[in-house]
């Protein structure tokens, strides 16, 4: 009768925190890492979102990337995308080995702060106003499990309808017995995203002048060989082409990326100074309306239909007005790049043509030497009146 008139209950889901106390780690769910450190500064995405967390040798942590264990000696940079953070408990048996960590400029937000709901749309989005804490703390983002675990056996239970009879399906120790476990744990699902696969086989970005190069893929197939117990394509996966590039165009173009770098920087301060003003200025308006309206001796109810409606009035407005702003800035922000576009195109084809010019000028300069040279000495046995003579000839 109860599942005719409510509808059929939801299945048990089961307790992971059962099997994090296992394993002796403790793993957040509700708090997400930012690292205050992008690599990648022409990349608004990143640059606004320091959630997306970059483990190289420059991001700050004296060891981001384990060396001694084979499945990540040979990783340069891996990106976590919004991901948690693993801790060891005190208490804990088993061996917790750290295989990826932060640097110390970093912190936490909590899950649900992450995304607002939009009143024009209905739907969640990122909000670009989240509180951040500041903790300035290492965190551990892929770590390696190992140890014994007791043997367990499920209890089949006892006769329906008897309080005393243990439930069914309850899990118990087995006396005695013990058997190994490795695991291997990352705090962040996303690194299985297909985006990793496609950036591995592209890399760069057409138009950006950016080359992403993330070791996500040989990483996660590096975890899942070592839980296989499968280690003949570790070391041939960790064997990776060395990517040369221009080191002196490189130079000759640092000053004009850096000058780009600093005009991106100061389009997108600007633009969340007017945002912020915007949103201040809305919330004042909608406290001064709720005093007024108090003042007025209103309902709860009619001040609250009130507010909102007046909210939803001003988030349209002030919608309006950044979207305007966003394409100002993003029709700057198209200029500058596409300056740095030309211009570092037009110093690659000084490069290039004087590449094709420069090397034919030493073995011209050459032959022209020899030739003189050569016609120097058939002249040297000449009599000067047939020498004279040839020459009016």
């Amino acid at each position: 009768m109860q599942m005719m008139m409510f509808g059929a209950q939801p299945q048990p889901k089961g307790d992971i925190t059962v099997l994090w106390r296992k394993l002796g780690i403790d793993f957040s769910a509700e708090e997400i890492v930012w690292q205050q450190y992008n690599p990648y500064p022409k990349l608004e995405l990143f640059q606004r979102n320091p959630e997306f967390v970059f483990i190289n040798r420059n991001c700050g942590a004296e060891e981001p990337f384990n060396r001694e264990q084979p499945v990540t000696a040979a990783l340069e940079q891996v990106l976590f995308p919004f991901p948690g953070y693993l801790t060891r408990l005190n208490n804990s048996t088993m061996k917790f080995t750290p295989l990826a960590r932060t640097g110390r400029v970093t912190g936490t937000v909590r899950f649900h702060d992450v995304f607002r709901m939009d009143f024009l749309t209905g739907r969640k989005q990122i909000n670009e106003q989240r509180p951040r804490r500041a903790t300035k703390m290492e965190y551990i983002l892929a770590a390696l499990v190992e140890g014994t675990l007791p043997e367990l056996k499920v209890i089949a239970g006892g006769e329906q309808g008897d309080p005393a009879a243990p439930p069914a399906g309850r899990l118990e120790e087995v006396p005695d017995k013990t058997h190994p476990v490795r695991a291997a744990l990352v705090a962040d699902i996303d690194m299985l995203h297909q985006a990793f696969f496609l950036l591995r086989q592209q890399k760069d970005l057409p138009g950006l002048d950016v080359r992403l190069d993330f070791d996500n893929v040989t990483m996660v197939l590096n975890l899942l060989d070592l839980m296989a117990g499968e280690d003949r394509f570790i070391d041939i996966r960790n064997r990776r082409p060395k990517h040369r590039t221009l080191t002196r165009i490189e130079k000759a173009t640092e000053t004009a990326r850096q000058r780009a770098a600093e005009q991106r920087q100061k389009l997108q301060d600007a633009y969340d100074q007017i945002e912020k003003e915007e949103r201040e200025k809305l919330d004042q308006a909608l406290k001064k309306l709720e005093a007024d309206m108090q003042k007025q001796n209103l309902s709860t109810d009619e001040i609250v239909r009130r507010v909102a409606i007046a909210q939803q009035q001003g988030e349209r407005r002030m919608s309006a007005r950044m979207e305007e702003e966003r394409q100002k800035r993003d029709r700057e922000l198209e200029r500058i790049e596409t300056e740095l576009a030309l211009y570092v195109r037009g110093l690659q084809n000084s490069y290039k043509m004087a590449s094709v010019l420069i090397p034919p000028l030493f073995p011209l300069a050459l032959a022209a030497v020899i030739f003189v040279w050569r016609r120097a000495r058939e002249l040297e046995g000449v009599p000067p009146r047939r020498r004279a003579s040839r020459g009016s000839s």
